[in-house]
């Protein structure tokens, strides 16, 4: 048997996943991006799909990125013979938000519900919210992860007043470009400027569901799931609505949260239904939040999402999770 990872050269994802095919006692041949359509792919048994990084940050060049890795990722997909880890055509569907979303409300799966896509002006935008009084929403580019171009919007009615919460910032060209700062920006002026560049692009638009409080953060749940179970879960926290932990974010340990096994039933059964939507996953990040009430609702899911700090630099139990599911799902279609 033969496996493959294709990926970054440097990469922690690169490294602990090979560190965890080593200490289980077997060889990954690693293949860069830059160099995968040079290889015959007919050959191996099993590949590993690691997302390309790329060092641009500006919000209107994303479209040209997304396009070129569906295109690769749709070469791979018509690959015959080869077994992945995730179906490079799964991993394209979870990156496109309103495909996603929508396979998960058709399945009757709790997610946060999409509730506009065809918003394509600020003047559009103040029309929807005033119109139909929906106040708080996040606004999101179709396509990615990592709270690339996310904004979450609140308006107040009574002050006619709007404040956002985003990574996002205006630079010397007048465009908007990804950081790794949150803002809270209550400038009306940058408001506008902002929203009226991000509006240009491919958006969609979620209500704004709130989220459980721990020690004063609203919080989320990164869960790690692969074949067919939970393999880890990182709590996220923050002072603002975004919560992805690159963004200097607090990161807690699940048991500080304390939850119920009634919750944690709940998020098991969710991650298991939402999963059996996209056949081909056999591993994905699901982020998830829990209503005040209790009741899970998945935001989104990454099916590259299994990169968790806290887990490669003590156990390292997602990538020999994976490993190890390899191997078997390996010797399965033998």
């Amino acid at each position: 048997m033969e496996f493959l990872l294709i990926g970054e050269k440097l990469s922690k994802r690169t490294e602990f996943f090979l560190k965890a095919a080593i200490e289980l006692g077997y060889t990954i041949k690693f293949l860069p991006w830059e160099n995968w359509e040079k290889e015959d792919l007919h050959k191996v048994s099993f590949i590993k799909v690691d997302p390309p990084i790329h060092k641009e940050y500006k919000i209107n060049k994303l479209p040209k990125l997304i396009n070129d890795y569906k295109n690769k990722l749709m070469l791979l997909e018509n690959i015959k013979g080869v077994t992945f880890l995730n179906s490079p055509l799964q991993i394209y569907n979870t990156l496109d938000k309103f495909k996603c979303k929508n396979i998960l409300m058709k399945n009757g799966i709790a997610t946060t519900p999409i509730i506009e896509s065809n918003i394509k002006s600020l003047d559009d935008l103040r029309e929807f919210v005033q119109n139909k009084k929906v106040y708080e929403i996040f606004i999101k580019p179709r396509y990615g992860s990592g709270a690339v171009g996310v904004l979450a919007y609140r308006y107040n009615p009574k002050m006619n007043k709007e404040i956002v919460y985003t990574s996002m910032e205006i630079d010397y060209k007048n465009e908007i470009c990804n950081t790794k700062k949150m803002r809270k920006i209550t400038d009306q002026n940058k408001i506008s400027m902002i929203l009226n560049l991000l509006l240009k692009e491919e958006i969609i638009v979620e209500k704004w569901i709130p989220k459980s409080i721990h020690n004063g953060l609203s919080y989320d749940l990164r869960v790690v799931y692969q074949y067919g179970k939970i393999d880890f879960i990182v709590g996220r926290g923050s002072k603002t609505p975004i919560t992805n932990l690159h963004l200097n974010n607090c990161g807690i340990d699940i048991e500080d949260i304390k939850l119920s096994k009634e919750i944690k039933d709940k998020i098991e059964n969710l991650c298991f239904r939402a999963m059996q939507c996209f056949k081909g996953l056999n591993s994905a990040g699901i982020d998830i939040l829990i209503t005040p009430k209790g009741n899970p609702m998945i935001i989104e899911i990454n099916g590259q999402g299994d990169l968790i700090y806290k887990d490669i630099f003590n156990e390292n139990k997602i990538y020999k999770s994976q490993m190890r599911g390899m191997i078997c799902k390996d010797e399965s279609v033998k």
